[in-house]
This record gives C-alpha cells, sequence and structure tokens, in this order.
C-alpha cells in the first residue's frame, strides 16, 4: 500500500491599491502585519512612479507561500512621486506560522520572511538584487 500523502496547493490573486508612497526608506522593503481578523496586510513601497495597478499572485502549499507580484506601468499614470501598493490577504488560517518567498520579476528583486497570522503581528523584509 502507498502511503504518499498529497499536499494541496492553492493559488489566490490579490489586487492593490495603489497611492502615493509615504515610506521615508531608501529600500525597496515590505512591510507587513495581521489585523484583528486575522488577514495578512502587505504594503510595498519604491513602485515606479508610473505603476497604474499592482497584484500579488500568491502559491500556497501547506505553510510555504511564494508571491509573485506584478505591476503595470503606464505613461499617463505618472505623477513623477514613487508609488506604493497595499494588499489585504484574507485566506490563511489564524494563528499559523508561514514561510513566505516575495518576488519581483519587474524589479529584479526578492525576500524570504516568516509570519505567525496572530493578531498584531507586524514585520518589515528588505528586498534585494
Amino acid at each position: 500500500m502507498n502511503n504518499t500523502h498529497i499536499q494541496q496547493i492553492e493559488t489566490v490573486l490579490v489586487a492593490g491599491v495603489i497611492s502615493d508612497s509615504t515610506s521615508t526608506s531608501n529600500s525597496h522593503e515590505v512591510t507587513f502585519f495581521i489585523t484583528d481578523s486575522f488577514d495578512l496586510v502587505i504594503k510595498r513601497s519604491l513602485l515606479p512612479s508610473q505603476t497604474s495597478h499592482a497584484s500579488l499572485a500568491l502559491t500556497i502549499k501547506g505553510q510555504d507561500i511564494c508571491i509573485e507580484e506584478r505591476i503595470v506601468t503606464s505613461n499617463e499614470a505618472d505623477n513623477g512621486i514613487q508609488q506604493e501598493a497595499t494588499f489585504i490577504i484574507s485566506s490563511l488560517k489564524p494563528r499559523t506560522r508561514y514561510h513566505i518567498h516575495y518576488n519581483s520579476q519587474l524589479q529584479n528583486i526578492h525576500g524570504t520572511f516568516g509570519i505567525i497570522t496572530d493578531a498584531g503581528y507586524r514585520g518589515l523584509c528588505i528586498l534585494k538584487f
């Protein structure tokens, strides 16, 4: 008898809300926190000033999450100010530890960090080339 366990893989797409950057950092970074309802809020700073849309494609396999950032730029959206995007992810289990790999193909940067989906948990990840 084969005791192979097949782990479910889930794909989630999340649209971001674009706004003028409020970050004072010169580093590409992701800040994150867990809300009282256990949603994960991710804020991505230092997006190009031409950013018109941003989304995340999450691949969730157990407690491992790969995030692919998708950015759309447009000359019409260019206001000369760097942008940021805020994403709300509602599909994670409460009080669970996750390992996250974040990748931005457009800007060729990535980072890895861990979270615990417990209300008030927060952190920062500097994205590297």
